[in-house]
């Protein structure tokens, strides 16, 4: 078994090299591809306990606009058994095996959000074969739904701006596996006392590890190896604020004018004059200038307060 101290880095997040945006749906956030290796120790039947790797390939977005939806993403989920899973497996001479797989990711973030995201995909009859290479180096298997489609993450959308910063997504510290056997002889062809063969040739377990249920699957209990359950990161960010416009009225009088702004949006402003900036951070709307003893008009713009969003210039 690999242990968390020597797990070669197992577990770590890898974004693909020269990962640029995959897709951009209206509405949606940006995606970016990523790689997962993620590394369990499996209580298997016979084989007992083993190292199991999940390889998990999917897009997910670095950044998601608050008010806006992320995903769902497809989850490409390859399952690695080691060579003495394979072999352990073999002496129950099982010909295949189907299931489901059982796992979470939990996204965590400012001001209290959580979101627990359950993933159940199923693993479709895997047909097993006598192979000395997959004694020594291990078989991998595909984790899809039932009707072939590959499992996907739930849409997240209930960010709030309470939310704004970074959001984590962590795996739990568990996975289960609920598998059956599926033999590829006959009842009679199978003997000893660690296991039975019901009328569907599939085999079932009456020693006491691993568990098994009701209908005669095994349940696959497996605990993370990784330094930390966390497995990557994105940011919840505030909505860009729309571009403002801007209208002048003006009042004249003997002693000199009125000009008001009035701009569109509810954000404070800063308020610029041929230019240069007049004035900052004013909220109230419309504002007024008085100018006395001139005729003297200017050109005026508004930006949103402390950024770069501005109203065209208006004379």
């Amino acid at each position: 078994m690999i242990s968390k101290q020597n797990k070669n880095g197992l577990g770590r997040l890898r974004k693909a090299v020269g990962a640029a945006a995959l897709m951009t749906v209206s509405g949606m956030a940006s995606a970016v591809p990523v790689e997962l290796q993620l590394e369990y120790s499996c209580l298997f039947p016979v084989a007992k306990q083993q190292d199991l790797i999940l390889n998990v390939t999917t897009d997910i977005p670095e950044q998601v606009v608050v008010g806006e939806v992320a995903g769902p993403y497809e989850l490409n989920i390859s399952a690695h058994f080691n060579g003495s899973t394979y072999v352990g497996l073999n002496q129950t001479k099982g010909g295949s095996f189907e299931g489901t797989v059982d796992f979470s990711l939990i996204a965590t973030g400012p001001g209290g959000y959580l979101n627990e995201m359950e993933i159940d995909p199923e693993v479709r009859q895997f047909y097993m074969k006598f192979s000395s290479d997959w004694a020594q180096n291990g078989f991998d298997i595909l984790v899809v739904n039932f009707d072939g489609s590959l499992p996907t993450t739930p849409a997240i959308n209930d960010f709030t701006l309470a939310n704004v910063g970074t959001a984590v997504i962590s795996i739990e510290e568990t996975m289960s596996m609920r598998l059956k056997l599926k033999e590829f002889l006959t009842p009679q062809d199978i003997s000893g006392a660690d296991y039975l063969v019901d009328e569907d040739n599939f085999i079932s377990f009456d020693f006491d590890a691993p568990v098994t249920d009701a209908e005669g699957y095994f349940i696959v209990n497996c605990d993370y190896m990784g330094d930390s359950l966390e497995v990557l990161t994105l940011e919840v960010v505030d909505p860009e604020p729309d571009v403002p416009t801007l209208e002048l009225e003006y009042e004249y009088f003997w002693w000199g004018y009125r000009v008001y702004l009035l701009w569109s949006g509810d954000e404070a402003m800063d308020i610029y004059r041929n230019g240069n900036r007049h004035t900052t951070n004013k909220t109230v709307n419309p504002f007024k200038i008085a100018y006395y003893f001139t005729r003297t008009e200017y050109e005026w713009m508004v930006c949103v307060a402390g950024t770069d969003i501005c109203s065209e210039p208006v004379l």
